[in-house]
């Protein structure tokens, strides 16, 4: 087990999908924002790629260790250190039992993860360990992780001690740039917007929209210019504002536009909705989207459904044994 003490600016337990089947009564998946990343932890110290892990957020937790463990760091580059000095991320690690694991200034990308050997040892809600803070369920109360909790890890597997080293494989390490094109299917309310804006905007990935300061877990919110909307005689009924809607169901990636602001959905995102979606982030870039962070910027490119199905795959290859050396 390990004692926490800082627990970071975020930090909290998540486990691979998340609570998936019940964002119909408002339930959201949560688990990992970046899923490739925390997989990819459980893989180096041989657990199964599901298993729950620590995300941290900016700025990471403290920790001490009760008793030796196998642990790996991956996404993004929070200045890890062990008792002082700087270790490797995308690689497994001893961790002798009384030692100090701290984090510094964020190098990139926004979100690290956390896997240990066995993974971490919470009660599961509804099928899964992954916090929901909004909701308070999951993971340790329900919440962050805070100093003086106590978290225990679970039985480590044999093979996952067995005394060499386990590393990603370089070319396979993700990069987490502060501009980025990310991918999406347009609509399902696309047609609310002028063709030449949402071209534009939307489709052609021209135009660099700015990450907002006001990002989490729920979503992220872009700034940009104000939207050409078509006129009432060319789309459907709306409300006071030409980016409202009857309530309609929300989904992972959905670009929002409420008002003039577009926010994409995220994994602790809303079930409904009322306000136009003209866009949505295929599954393979969720990953890189959780990357993002105050002032990065974001180009959005359509794709048809083919090639996000394509992109879906490809990533899923790359999530596997075979992305492994071991030394």
């Amino acid at each position: 087990m390990f004692r926490v003490i800082d627990g970071g600016l975020e930090t909290t337990v998540q486990d691979f999908p998340g609570r998936v089947g019940y964002w119909n009564v408002g339930i959201p998946p949560s688990g990992p924002f970046d899923g490739v990343a925390l997989r990819l932890g459980n893989l180096l110290v041989g657990n199964p790629e599901g298993e729950a892990g620590l995300e941290m957020a900016i700025m990471g937790p403290k920790l001490e260790f009760s008793e030796e463990a196998t642990i790996a760091i991956t996404g993004a580059d929070l200045s890890p250190k062990l008792n002082g000095n700087p270790v490797p991320m995308w690689r497994s690690i001893e961790v002798e039992k009384g030692a100090v694991l701290s984090f510094g200034l964020c190098k990139n990308g926004c979100r690290a993860y956390l896997a240990l050997g066995g993974g971490v040892d919470v009660p599961s809600f509804l099928g899964s360990k992954s916090t929901y803070v909004q909701g308070g369920i999951g993971g340790v109360e329900g919440r962050k992780l805070t100093k003086g909790d106590v978290v225990r890890t679970g039985a480590t597997k044999p093979n996952s001690r067995d005394g060499r080293s386990r590393r990603l494989k370089e070319g396979l390490i993700p990069k987490y740039p502060t501009e980025l094109e990310l991918r999406v299917i347009l609509g399902p309310q696309d047609d609310y917007l002028e063709d030449d804006f949402l071209l534009e905007m939307y489709a052609s990935g021209k135009y660099a929209w700015k990450v907002s300061p006001l990002f989490d877990r729920v979503g992220v919110r872009l700034s940009g210019p104000a939207h050409k909307w078509r006129p009432p005689d060319r789309r459907p009924p709306s409300g006071a504002h030409p980016s409202n809607i009857n309530l309609v169901y929300c989904g992972l990636g959905i670009v929002g536009v409420a008002g003039e602001v577009p926010t994409v959905c995220g994994v602790d995102g809303v079930s409904l909705t009322g306000y136009t979606s003209v866009a949505t982030l295929i599954g393979a870039d969720m990953s890189r989207l959780a990357q993002v962070k105050a002032y990065d910027k974001i180009r959005f490119r359509a794709v048809t459904l083919e090639e996000a199905r394509r992109a879906r795959e490809e990533l899923g290859k790359t999530v596997d044994e075979g992305a492994v050396v071991v030394d």
